[in-house]
């Protein structure tokens, strides 16, 4: 049993130490795992963190990349706000200057940071795209409109306070102008107010754009010849020397959902902080107003010189014109092209007989007294009316492929105007000039010049424009042959005129409604020109102002100084002076405004202010009361050259726009009406010398209506022309319309251009132009004011 016993004792030994020996083992194989599991961690871990960094490094490099690769970061829509702040705040101050009455409303305190905002799009194809925003236009016009009537309702306040109505407060200002108008102010100056922001089509022309663009980490290229260097954040891409100045251009990244108006966070710090200027592309837009008005000074200048050139043509061209007559009938008639080419003169007796027998029939008779023309009635040919021109091909350059005569012509001692050789004489004509014309039985002021031919047939040449006006029937030339229908009254169509170059023989030119205040139309009408002797009508309202305020009376008597004698005996002089004589101031004014007496003029000055120095201060003061621009200056009373004191004297002349001047005559005509009884009257006699004066104002002798108001001619400043004309619209209701015309090279010229305007404006009122509702009316039809002044003169005329 023992010995079994340690048998089994020893198995159980040996068993033991086999499972010792097996757990130890399994012990070494346990850590040799965790030691491989330890490895195996620390090799993954190392893998990981290589990709990690190898993904940061990627990120970085992605995110450097991002920053400056336009096909990435560029990519999208950012804009830019183009400053038009100037532009309005003068277009505002302008409308508002005539009611401004010494520009007591400061439009800077109403009118700031005007801007509209331009889209600039980058595509990843490689294109760029500049547009102007229109929400943003109409946000901006808006805005303005609502700062202007702001300023129009504190200026009306004024104006009422002034006129001892007491001052207005806004509420009550604006329920005015909305029972008279019957709409707000906002929407009034809207619909009839001042054309205040550029119109977006010509924004549009200046700043929409579109081309290609590549680009590396730090240069874009635009357009593939425009390299400059840019920069970019999240919101805002600077790209250098893009202005027209070579400066920096900060573009604001468009924010996804915005809406005009809101300020991006980027945007608004960098408003706040200073660091980055928002003057973006805007001054493109200045450049391109520069850049226009220079090629139109040229385009101007060349112009001048070329009528200049024109004007030195000394003979005088016939020609034999046809002429149809209501698109049938086809005669000739002779004409004559007056010192140049198209300058067409038209024989009366020829266009008598042709026009025989239509509603444009007239008679004319001519003799060496006077000239008469009878409308609607029957011509008797009194000889020549069959003989036309006897041609002769001269081979002229001036006449073309024409056969015309165009010898030079000399004057005889009787003035008339003949060829140097009789063997070579074709006809005899005298100058023109302004013939004693008669109109049924009306005088009139037209010129014309008289002609003779071999036979000794008399007959007398007109304007076509001046026949065309007198008889009321449409004609037109083309192609070298007049057309004439008898079925169509005559109405002047001012835009084919100006496109065919009809103010080009003008400085300056206006015709407008004084009682709105509206312009019907305009050329060149800011621009400072001389205006000679149209300067008296502003030294009448001085007067007038001294009259009314009880300084002086009309019947007082003003003895003339040794210096307004010594200006009537110069060759400006008009009516003869001697010192001491005596005048009433009524009387200077008559002699003043009829026959533009420049020493009535100086004796007035001289009564009211002392000195003729002191009064033109008073008419410079009197310009900035009215809210005349810097157009107008005056250096003297009457309108006469003044010549500055140096060595190399400089010749200066009393300077205004017409604009101005329109301004100053509706003004005149609305606080001094009793200024047409004198500028109305043809004649007058000055009962202190018995001396009879004439009206020099042709427009008084030539249309119905007419009552005023003043010439103006010198050397540099042309023939000028301010004429006033009442008019009925179709309702009855009386209109005072001006024309303005400055700058003629001569008084025919001058004539026929003021009263084509003048027509027009007739024709306007009238509602006989064509191309639909030209008048604006208020809620209970009147018409609508289109300016400041007409609007508060109807408020006034409300409040009574």
């Amino acid at each position: 049993m023992e010995e079994i016993f340690d048998r089994e004792q020893v198995a159980y030994d040996i068993d033991a130490d086999s499972v010792n020996t097996y757990a130890a083992d399994t012990r070494r194989q346990a850590v040799r795992r965790k030691k491989r599991k330890r490895k195996r961690r620390k090799k993954y871990a190392g893998i990981c963190i290589g990709v990690l960094l190898a993904l940061t490094v990627a990120a970085a490099i992605y995110g450097a990349i991002a920053m400056t690769d336009p096909s990435r970061k560029l990519a999208g829509t950012w804009y830019t706000d183009i400053d038009i702040t100037p532009q309005v705040a003068e277009h505002a101050s302008d409308w508002l200057k005539s009611a401004a009455m010494g520009n007591q409303v400061d439009i800077s305190d109403y009118i700031q940071d005007v801007s509209v905002r331009c889209d600039i799009t980058f595509d990843t194809d490689g294109t760029w795209t500049a547009a102007m925003d229109e929400g943003s236009y109409a946000a901006c016009r808006q805005r303005v409109n609502e700062e202007l009537a702001a300023a129009l309702k504190k200026l009306i306040s004024i104006r009422f306070e002034a006129a001892a109505r007491g001052g207005l407060d806004d509420d009550t200002a604006e329920a005015m102008v909305q029972e008279i108008l019957g709409m707000s102010t906002t929407e009034y100056l809207s619909s009839y107010g001042p054309v205040l922001l550029p119109e977006l089509s010509e924004m549009r022309a200046d700043f929409d754009r579109n081309g290609i663009y590549t680009a590396d980490r730090q240069t874009l290229t635009i357009d593939n010849d425009r390299i400059v260097e840019y920069l970019v954040s999240n919101r805002l891409l600077a790209v250098e020397g893009l202005a027209p100045d070579g400066s920096s251009v900060i573009l604001t990244r468009l924010s996804t959902g915005g809406s005009f108006g809101e300020n991006t966070d980027s945007e608004t710090e960098a408003e706040e902080d200073g660091a980055l200027p928002r003057y973006g592309i805007g001054s493109i837009y200045t450049v391109c107003e520069n850049v226009i008005s220079d090629i139109k000074d040229d385009v101007m200048q060349m112009a001048d010189v070329g009528r200049v050139q024109a004007a030195t043509v000394k003979h005088r061209i016939l020609q034999n014109m046809p002429v149809h007559i209501d698109g049938g009938r086809t005669v000739s008639v002779k004409t004559i092209h007056y010192s140049y080419r198209n300058n067409r003169y038209v024989s009366l007796r020829d266009m008598a007989s042709a026009l025989s027998g239509t509603d444009a029939a007239f008679s004319v008779s001519v003799s060496s007294q006077e000239i008469r023309i009878k409308r609607g009635t029957t011509y008797t040919p009194a000889g020549g009316e069959d003989i036309l021109f006897d041609i002769k091909d001269s081979g002229d350059a001036a006449a073309g492929d024409k056969d015309v005569s165009t010898e030079d012509d000399t004057s005889d001692d009787d003035g008339a105007v003949q060829n140097e050789s009789q063997d070579d004489l074709v006809y005899t004509t005298e100058a023109l000039k302004l013939n004693k014309l008669y109109i049924d039985d009306n005088e009139c002021k037209y010129y014309t010049m008289t002609g003779r031919n071999d036979a000794g047939n008399t007959d007398v040449y007109m304007s076509i424009t001046d026949l065309a006006m007198i008889l009321g029937r449409d004609m037109y030339i083309e192609d070298d042959e007049l057309y004439v229908d008898t079925a169509d009254e005559f109405v002047p169509d001012i835009s084919a005129l100006e496109d065919a170059g009809f103010y080009h023989q003008v400085r300056s030119a206006l015709i407008g409604d004084a009682d709105t205040g509206e312009i019907f139309a305009s050329h060149d009408e800011d621009t400072a020109v001389s205006i000679a002797s149209t300067t008296k009508l502003m030294n009448y309202l001085c007067v007038m102002d001294a009259v009314s305020s009880g300084k002086i009376n009309t019947n007082d008597r003003v003895s003339v100084s040794h210096e307004a004698q010594i200006l009537s005996e110069t060759a400006d002089g008009v009516i003869a002076m001697k010192e001491g004589d005596g005048y009433t101031v009524e009387e200077l004014l008559y002699g003043m405004l009829l026959p533009s007496s420049n020493e009535c003029a100086l004796a007035l000055a001289e009564y009211i202010a002392g000195s003729e120095e002191a009064y033109v201060v008073r008419m410079n003061d009197k310009a900035t009361e009215l809210g005349l621009s810097d157009a107008t200056i005056f250096y003297n009373c009457h309108g006469l050259p003044v010549y500055s004191d140096n060595i190399a004297t400089s010749k200066l002349q009393n300077q205004m726009s017409a604009k101005d001047m329109f301004r100053l005559a509706s003004y005149i005509l609305a606080v001094y009406p009793q200024v047409t009884d004198i500028t109305s009257t043809r004649e007058y006699t000055i009962a202190s010398t018995d001396k009879l004066i004439k009206n020099l104002n042709p427009m008084l002798y030539n249309l119905d209506g007419v009552n005023g108001l003043k010439t103006g001619t010198t050397n540099m400043a042309g023939s000028s022309l301010v004429a006033s004309m009442q008019v009925d619209d179709a309702s009855g209701k009386g209109h005072t319309i001006i024309s303005v015309e400055f700058g003629a090279e001569d008084a025919a010229t001058r004539n026929t251009v003021s009263e084509l305007m003048l027509r027009y404006g007739a024709s306007i009122i009238q509602g006989r132009v064509s191309g639909g509702d030209v008048r604006r009316l208020a809620a209970d039809g009147s018409d609508m004011p289109a300016s400041a002044e007409a609007l508060i003169r109807l408020l006034l005329a409300y409040s009574k």
